[in-house]
């Protein structure tokens, strides 16, 4: 009997690690340098790099692949539905998953894009990082310039 326990005990054990989470309880109950597992659907394409961006109902996390993704089985695209496991890190403060990727699973393509939540600037914080969001009426302090990466850009909002 108590064999079996040991070993039902083990299976169990087996079926935690390897669960896979919504993104937001990734976010809440694991920390850095663990491995997790989350499924969303890709938001950006190359425009940013090599990083992508995945949501699903509950939240967005960056997946970063190193600064290629030719050692994973394909270049995720928007509109793709992943699934991902890898370890979280984080970089600049950006939490995200990578560069550590251990398996990438293309589960669909052409998916609608979620939904973007409507907020204001001063709702702009830590909790939509990775999602998608419409800041309405927008007036950039430098209007009419080219917007560069690595950049950071003053604007309003009524």
């Amino acid at each position: 009997m108590k064999s079996l326990l040991t070993v039902f005990s083990a299976f169990l054990l087996c079926l935690q690690l390897s669960a896979q989470l919504n993104i937001q309880d990734m976010r809440t109950n694991f920390n850095i340098g663990q491995s997790v597992t989350v499924s969303g659907i890709v938001t950006n394409g190359p425009e940013l790099g090599s990083i992508r961006y995945i949501q699903d109902s509950s939240a967005g996390i960056a997946i970063y692949p190193g600064a290629t993704w030719d050692s994973q089985p394909f270049t995720p695209a928007i509109g793709d539905e992943i699934t991902v496991t890898g370890v979280i890190t984080e970089f600049n403060g950006l939490l995200e998953i990578g560069p550590t990727i251990t398996e990438l699973i293309l589960e669909s393509q052409g998916n609608d894009l979620p939904e973007p939540q409507l907020i204001t600037p001063n709702e702009l914080d830590e909790s939509y990082e990775a999602e998608l969001v419409t800041v309405v009426d927008c007036v950039f302090s430098n209007g009419g310039s080219t917007i560069q990466g690595n950049a950071t850009y003053s604007f309003s909002s009524n």
